[in-house]
Parts: structure tokens; C-alpha cells; sequence
């Protein structure tokens, strides 16, 4: 990733901090990502989850206490972000947080849900290609993707970028275009849904890199 965009990033949750806020998500989004994960997986038991873009470690948090046989994986690329997630899953076994660009972060491991927490829309052009590649050799044959990325909504997000200080930080795709390219990167769409938090556009897409006739492609 850009320096200017880490540099970005790192005054973003600063100033987090500084406004005593309980993380980069409020307790809305939170409560939003944390009910559709429990939906989903509640039932399923995971070996190993991986948290892309795991921020201060809300969702990882939340996800460890929950699942304490699981194994969770946060990275992220804010130095800042990874100190307060470590200091808030202090203690637990269960969990384990890298400070690192995902784009050049090096694991040989498989796992078998991996989550993009809010993280997608901040790959900007080819580094969003690279993303998905990087995701796809994490993943496991019968593995899920889960993302949680915002996309462009004719009411609220109009444009393509997100622009500061002269330097693209986040790039938005409408639910067509995102879903396309997800097919385009040999992806099984399983689910596909729009929500609107505070007004903002998020879509939830389940993912599968799975060729199995038990997963069809839901429109």
C-alpha cells in the first residue's frame, strides 16, 4: 500500500482515540456485521478464521469469545489499529494479530472463513486484483469468503474514489460491477445483499472458490 495512504490510515484512528469512540466501527456497524456472522456461521465449527482489515479488533474480539476452539487470525496494515486490537484481545489464546500490508503479508496457511472487514474498498486499482488473488491462496477448497465492503449508491456515494489530500484511499464499485468482478476472479457468488447503515452503502457478498453443485449462485 502507498505510503500516503498508511500515513492516512494512522490519523484516521488516531483520531479515534483522541475522540474516545470504541473503534473504527460504532456499536451500530458492529452490531450489524457481528448479527450477520452469527447468522451465517453460528452453527458451523472453524479450525482456523482469518480477519482482513481486522482494525482494532471489534469483530475479532467478538468472534473469539464466541468460538474459543476457533483460531483467529487478525491483519492489518495500521500500527495504531493493531496495538489497540492486541491490547483488547489480551489474555486470549485463541487469537493471534499481525501488523502488516496484506498485500505483501506472507502465510502459508488455509483457512476456512475468511472475512474482509471493511477492508476491500480500501484496494485501490491493482492493488485490488492483487487483494483477491492473496485471498484466494488463503482460502480453503471448501472455504467461505465473507466480505463486507461499502459500494456506490446513487443517493449516497456517487463517485469512483475517495480522495485526501491529493491521494485515492478507497475505490467504490456498484453491486453490478462488484459482483461481476468477483465472477471475473473465478468466484461462486452464494450470497449477495445490500444494507444501508446510517445511511451508508454496504453489500455482503458470500464467496466460494468451491466448484461444488451444493453452492449454486444466488442473484
Amino acid at each position: 500500500m502507498k505510503k500516503e495512504i498508511y500515513e492516512i490510515q494512522e490519523e484516521l484512528y488516531k483520531n479515534k482515540i483522541s475522540n474516545n469512540d470504541i473503534g473504527w466501527s460504532n456499536q451500530l456497524h458492529l452490531d450489524f456485521k457481528m448479527g450477520i456472522l452469527d447468522s451465517l456461521y453460528s452453527n458451523q465449527k472453524f479450525k482456523n478464521v482469518l480477519v482482513l482489515g481486522c482494525g482494532d479488533g471489534q469483530v475479532l474480539y467478538q468472534l473469539a469469545m464466541n468460538n474459543k476452539e476457533t483460531q483467529f487470525v487478525g491483519v492489518d496494515i495500521s500500527e495504531v489499529a493493531t496495538d489497540w486490537a492486541k491490547k483488547r484481545c489480551e489474555g486470549m489464546n485463541n487469537v493471534k494479530v499481525f501488523r502488516a500490508d496484506i498485500i505483501d503479508w506472507v502465510n502459508e496457511g488455509l483457512y476456512d472463513l475468511v472475512i474482509d472487514d471493511y477492508v476491500l474498498h480500501c484496494m485501490v486499482d491493482n492493488y485490488r486484483d492483487i487483494f483477491i488473488n492473496k485471498v484466494k491462496g488463503w482460502l480453503a477448497s471448501s472455504g467461505d469468503f465473507c466480505s463486507f465492503t461499502i459500494v456506490k449508491d446513487k443517493d449516497a456515494i456517487k463517485d469512483t474514489y475517495q480522495i485526501i489530500k491529493d491521494t485515492k484511499i478507497r475505490q467504490f464499485l456498484t453491486i453490478e460491477e462488484l459482483n461481476d468482478w468477483f465472477v471475473q476472479k473465478n468466484f461462486n457468488v452464494i450470497k449477495s445483499e445490500f444494507h444501508k447503515i446510517e445511511g451508508q452503502p454496504i453489500q455482503l457478498s458470500i464467496l466460494s472458490k468451491s466448484q461444488s453443485d451444493e453452492k449454486s449462485i444466488i442473484p
